[in-house]
């Protein structure tokens, strides 16, 4: 480094500058003091000391500074080391063909989320691709690709149950850690991503997400989504709801809500839910009751051609954006009362089975039943 050479030149050169006047001759008249001579060399000695020992002070610090985030630096290394070993083996033991170790899998990846918020949404898109994974619930004796002998048939649905228990425990995990204010840890700012995926049971109910990505997924059994926040999209266009109910009451969806081309078997109740970007119902097959009543459309609600086979319930929900239910069939008991349409409604080509209920329904714009049969 230049700063050595710096230091000892500027010391020498105080030393003998001082010198210098010190053994310069006196001038006529003044007096010759040798005690002055060595106090000048001392103090210049004393400069040149001084300064050594201040950048000794300062290389010191440097050297105990580089040496601290050298150890930094390496725990770094070292955790970041043991994360990726964690995750690879978690990762490994999902596709073990055995349960247990799956679920240990699981659990392990739940644990490494805890630890590591940064490697929250990492994790939660491995447990989303696990239950994007195929899966059968169907036994050997109904499926022509499986040979019929009891023995296999027995292994077939032994290996079907231990598998359905994994998938519940990866949907439990996820919901433990969706909701605010749990006994678990909240994950925020989680996007879902379950496109095509098969899910039992499922339920978020009072979860906060992101977003979420059901389009095309098969939904078995009763799904619960209460009271559930979508702080992004949600998007579970041409989704299966094959159970007796689907259940989205009070749920807040603060960006688009697409169900186009869903299909509901049972019951499917939206009441008091709110959208507040679009809600796109296009071509939606309800099989059951369909309830929308108390629920607010602040962005436009699209219902083009959808069916409802059982009662179609709209009592006192607000359109405050364009309600459009142009060739829509409504099979069933359609209720609009004391329903609210700030802006233009349509229903022109829509068919009604039995006789709608519009009573003390408020239209704040242009009210369109071209071409609709009653």
């Amino acid at each position: 480094m230049l700063v050595v050479p710096v230091v000892l030149v500027v010391g020498v050169g105080v030393t003998l500058w001082l010198y210098g006047m010190a053994t310069t001759p006196p001038a006529p008249g003044q007096s010759s003091d040798a005690a002055l001579r060595i106090d000048a060399i001392r103090t210049g000695l004393t400069v040149a000391v001084g300064t050594s020992g201040a950048f000794g002070l300062v290389l010191a610090f440097r050297r105990q500074q580089s040496t601290e985030i050298t150890g930094r630096n390496q725990i770094v290394d070292t955790t970041e080391r043991r994360i990726t070993e964690l995750y690879t083996k978690a990762v490994d033991q999902l596709g073990s063909e055995q349960a247990p170790v799956r679920l240990g899998g699981l659990y392990a990846l739940e644990r490494l989320a805890q630890n590591t918020p940064e490697q929250r949404q990492t994790i939660v898109d491995v447990i989303c691709a696990y239950l994007r994974m195929p899966y059968r619930q169907r036994s050997a004796s109904q499926n022509p690709f499986f040979p019929t002998d009891e023995g296999t048939e027995a292994r077939h649905d032994d290996a079907a149950l231990q598998e359905r228990q994994v998938r519940l425990t990866a949907q439990e995990i996820l919901l433990e850690h969706l909701i605010p204010d749990h006994w678990s840890v909240f994950w925020e700012g989680i996007d879902l991503n379950l496109r095509g995926a098969h899910l039992i049971d499922f339920g978020l109910p009072s979860c906060h997400v992101r977003s979420a990505n059901f389009i095309g997924a098969t939904f078995s059994g009763r799904s619960f989504f209460v009271r559930a926040t979508f702080s992004g999209g949600a998007y579970l266009r041409a989704a299966i709801f094959s159970g007796d109910l689907a259940d989205f009451g009070e749920a807040t969806f603060s960006g688009q809500a697409d169900f186009d081309g869903a299909t509901y078997n049972g019951e499917a109740y939206f009441g008091e839910a709110t959208f507040n970007g679009d809600a796109d119902f296009r071509e939606a097959n309800f099989g059951g009751v369909a309830h929308f009543g108390g629920a607010t459309f602040i962005g436009d609600a699209g219902f083009t051609e959808a069916t409802f086979s059982g009662a179609a319930s709209f009592t006192e929900a607000t359109f405050i954006g364009i309600a459009s239910f142009g060739k829509a069939t409504l099979n069933g008991i359609a209720s609009f009362g004391e329903a609210t349409f700030s802006s233009d409604a349509y229903f022109g080509g829509a068919t009604f089975r039995d006789n709608p209920f519009f009573v003390k329904s408020a239209f704040g714009g242009d009210a369109r039943f071209r071409s609709a049969t009653f």
